[in-house]
């Protein structure tokens, strides 16, 4: 054994042991089952010198000492089963010690606890948090060839560099982790945020859940809120729905009362209600600061994941399109479009998720980098039904590198597609990046604002056969509202291109298994090349090619909607 650990054994015996070589001590008792026995032993042999007459039988006696409330977080279960193992050794250890230490060949008789080994229960630990969903995140860990864990344990952190990570308590809350950030879990009910911004959900009966930061106590009384962290420690809590209760850590409380005065003490807690907001400095700048600091609520700040608790959709109040029931992606500009403070787009519901008769995971396409979000546009495109005019997505181009990445959606090579678009002059570039074994690209022309479709796959990736078809449009679009359409299928032969419900040409379909893959809208899918230039109101797709009267109907309604003229 260390001679330092053994000095400290020793100094804790005595009585002089320090706070922070107390819990290095306690650490190492944890993780090594020898240091367990020698601080055991110690501490019965020092008893028995002071008393040896004094025979114990309650082992909780010789329990580790905790330490002291509010110097440290809650470690959990694992050291609740480490002392309850150590209680029982406790017990025997007093018999053996007494016996090499008397040297007596008689056995001494000592009474076991009611619990004994055969008899004890442990409560296992089974997880107190889950990941329940990402979003272009990785965790730190994974870098380096560790698999994430499917269920957190107290002590355990979740660190990630970039993306959204939603995590899950055992008492219903849902926490929206946005990279970079470092959360630790400590018991089922709470967690300490390092740094980094999340966002909460708290149902009613996870009142108390806790966050806790370096500088302040975050306590829910069932509410929605979110917290940032930023990296000198100082802390913002913006409330949303509900209350929350606030209350400075101990440095921050310590501050506060070196400034306070008989006439204004310092409030041991303070509370949020909705719609407000305050900051807490980890640190004093100014000699008359307070602890804390009122601030307005900010709810652009913080990244939300669609929780599926939203009312379903009613299909015919965005665009009365045929059998939508049908419909595997279907973006609208006028919904579920979540932004930042700049006005960019954060997320993209996928309103095909929403309707009441497909009982599926909500999905939405994403873009977690702030640099490269699309630019949302109210008023593009008015028209005499909708005179405030049509919403819409801006991309520009290889200037700003913007997409969005939807979550994995099955797809295959039997499909039909509408999307209602302008372009703008400039270099070529993927209104739409459909992945899959056989991978459908909708794209702008180089040369002059026209919409092409390509279709390419690799059938024998032994061989590595490569195929490709490409349809171009007649027409030259500059900065017009169309509605481009594509009717995919292998098994019927038909593969077509329709500008504003008029064909434009045809190819050869190829054949690709289905698979459950992320689509782009705005690039290509290797997200390198091929950047969008010009704006996207609406996109549908559906699981299969449509018949010619659903597709009429379909066209039917983008043209009636957006009042576009037949060519």
């Amino acid at each position: 054994m260390d001679k330092e650990i053994r000095d400290l054994i020793y100094q804790t015996v005595d009585k002089t042991i320090s706070q922070s070589d107390f819990d290095r001590l306690q650490d190492a008792m944890l993780e090594d089952a020898e240091v367990q026995k020698e601080y055991l032993r110690a501490v019965n042999v020092f008893d028995i010198l002071a008393d040896p007459t004094a025979i114990r039988t309650d082992a909780s006696k010789a329990e580790i000492p905790k330490r002291t409330f509010g110097l440290h977080r809650v470690v959990g279960v694992k050291r609740t089963i480490a002392k309850a193992a150590m209680v029982v050794a406790t017990t025997l250890l007093v018999t053996l010690t007494l016996q090499s230490y008397t040297g007596s060949r008689e056995k001494v008789a000592v009474e076991l606890p009611a619990q004994s080994v055969t008899n004890q229960k442990v409560e296992i630990d089974h997880g107190l948090a889950r990941i329940i969903q990402r979003i272009d995140c990785v965790l730190d860990t994974e870098k380096w060839g560790v698999r994430a864990p499917e269920k957190f344990h107290p002590g355990e952190s979740i660190a990630i560099s970039k993306g959204l990570l939603v995590v899950e308590f055992n008492s219903g809350v849902v926490v929206t982790l946005e990279g970079p950030a470092d959360l630790e879990i400590q018991t089922g009910n709470s967690c300490y945020l390092h740094s980094g911004r999340l966002w909460a959900i708290a149902p009613d009966d996870a009142f108390g859940f806790e966050i806790i930061t370096p500088s302040t106590r975050v306590v829910d009384h069932g509410s929605e809120f979110g917290v940032e962290v930023d990296a000198s420690g100082n802390t913002e809590v913006h409330m949303f729905v509900g209350d929350v209760e606030l209350m400075p850590t101990r440095r921050t409380a310590n501050r506060g009362k070196m400034l306070a005065t008989a006439s204004s003490p310092v409030p041991e807690s303070v509370v949020l209600s909705s719609q407000s907001a305050a900051r807490v400095m980890s640190k004093r700048t100014t000699p008359n600061e307070s602890w804390m600091e009122s601030i307005t609520a900010d709810r652009t700040s913080f990244v939300q994941v669609p929780n599926g608790r939203d009312k379903a959709l009613s299909p015919a109040s965005v665009t009365n399109l045929p059998t939508p029931e049908n419909l595997i992606l279907w973006f609208e500009a006028s919904q579920g479009v979540q932004r930042d403070s700049r006005s960019r787009v954060i997320s993209w519901d996928n309103l095909a998720s929403t309707i009441a008769d497909k009982h599926q995971t909500k999905t939405a396409a994403w873009q977690v980098t702030p640099d490269e979000r699309p630019l949302w546009k109210p008023n593009t495109y008015p028209v005499l039904s909708h005179p405030r005019g049509w919403p819409s997505l801006q991309f520009e181009g290889r200037k700003g590198r913007e997409f969005l990445v939807t979550s994995p959606i099955e797809f295959g090579d039997d499909f039909t597609i509408f999307a209602v678009c302008s372009m703008r002059g400039g270099k070529a570039g993927a209104l739409l990046s459909l992945q899959s074994q056989t991978k459908i690209r909708l794209t702008q022309s180089g040369d002059s604002p026209k919409i092409n479709v390509s279709a390419t796959t690799t059938k024998d990736s032994a061989e590595s056969t490569f195929q490709r078809h490409s349809i171009k449009s007649e027409a030259q679009l500059p900065e017009m509202l169309v509605l481009c359409a594509v009717q995919y299928s292998y098994e019927k032969d038909t593969f077509e291109l329709y500008i504003d419900g008029r064909i434009q040409g045809t190819g050869t379909p190829l054949a690709g298994s289905t698979g459950k893959r992320s689509h782009v809208i705005g690039t290509n899918g290797s997200l390198s090349k091929l950047f969008y230039t010009g704006n996207i109101a609406e996109i549908a797709v559906y699981d299969h090619m449509l018949d010619q009267n659903a597709f009429d109907e379909a066209t039917e309604a983008f043209i009636q909607k957006y009042e576009l003229s037949l060519r």
